[in-house]
This record gives C-alpha cells, sequence and structure tokens, in this order.
C-alpha cells in the first residue's frame, strides 16, 4: 500500500518545500495506519510531533524514513535532506492531511 501526494500538504514547512511532496509516492505501513484510526475513534488527541499540536482526524501516517526514501526516490534529495536537517530522529511520523493525498 502506498500513499500519493496529489496537492501541496499544510505544515510548517515553507511553501516552496511543501510543493515538492506532489506526485511522490510513501509507503504505508498498514500498522500504523490502524493505529491511527484506532486513536481517532477513541477521540484522544493525537499529537504529530510539529508545535504541540494535533494531528486532524483523517489524516495519513507514514513513517519519516519511509517518506524521505520515496522523496530520494523521486530525486529530491535537498528536499529530503531539509526534512532531516529540520527535524532529524525527532519526528518517527509525518501525518498528511486526506484532502491533499490518496491511498494507493
Amino acid at each position: 500500500m502506498k500513499l500519493k501526494i496529489r496537492s501541496v500538504p499544510d505544515g510548517v514547512a515553507p511553501l516552496s518545500i511543501r510543493e515538492k511532496w506532489i506526485g511522490v509516492e510513501i509507503e504505508v505501513d498498514p500498522s500504523l495506519l490502524k493505529a491511527y484510526e484506532a486513536f481517532e475513534k477513541s477521540g484522544l488527541p493525537n499529537l504529530d510531533g510539529i508545535g504541540g499540536g494535533t494531528t486532524p482526524p483523517g489524516c495519513r501516517p507514514v513513517f519519516f524514513a519511509d517518506a524521505m526514501d520515496a522523496l530520494r526516490a523521486k530525486g529530491k534529495y535537498w528536499v529530503a535532506d531539509y526534512w532531516e536537517h529540520a527535524f532529524g530522529t525527532s519526528l518517527p511520523v509525518l501525518a498528511f492531511d486526506q484532502n491533499c493525498c490518496e491511498v494507493i
């Protein structure tokens, strides 16, 4: 299963960085997706690790390392470098709003 980014995702990164996600296909770990769905059903806040915010309902989670691999597979090395420099290993999961992506 993969997550394909179809439009610019919301987020804290500059627009020029976020635009580079379009067209990227990221491997999705089904167990991670199930864990997020369980959190949504529980009504508990789901922290996204960025700025102490919460992940809105319907977000699609991917492991950070898988997202970086997908960027590099598309030749977007400097974008992956930006994310790794900005967050290092402190961000194990990225969550994309369901409105900017689809599970394929």
